[in-house]
């Protein structure tokens, strides 16, 4: 359980400094009139590529659980039901 709520924890404080990392930088415009040899990524949207792969893990990670939960009741309920059955018919058969 703790290993999707870990990346969550982390996608929700990336998500938070990647808001104030946002509000301290100028405002980046998409049209660049100059050219310039040397082209630098803003840290927000690092932190952004950051928070769209944390957060997609986390949901992934998430579905995944809930997959594997699911996976394991049908094979416990499966189980009971052939031992159930099985059991019912030696019962059956000595009688």
């Amino acid at each position: 359980m703790a290993c999707f709520l870990v990346p969550a924890a982390e996608a929700v404080a990336a998500t938070a400094i990647k808001k104030v990392e946002e509000k301290k930088e100028p405002g980046m415009t998409e049209n660049i009139t100059e050219i310039s040899e040397e082209v630098t990524i803003p840290w927000s949207r690092k932190l952004q590529w950051l928070t769209y792969m944390l957060w997609g893990g986390t949901i992934l990670l998430a579905f995944e659980h809930i997959l594997e939960d699911l996976t394991s009741y049908r094979n416990k309920y499966r189980r009971f039901l052939l031992t159930s059955c099985s059991f019912r018919f030696l019962s059956s058969k000595h009688q």
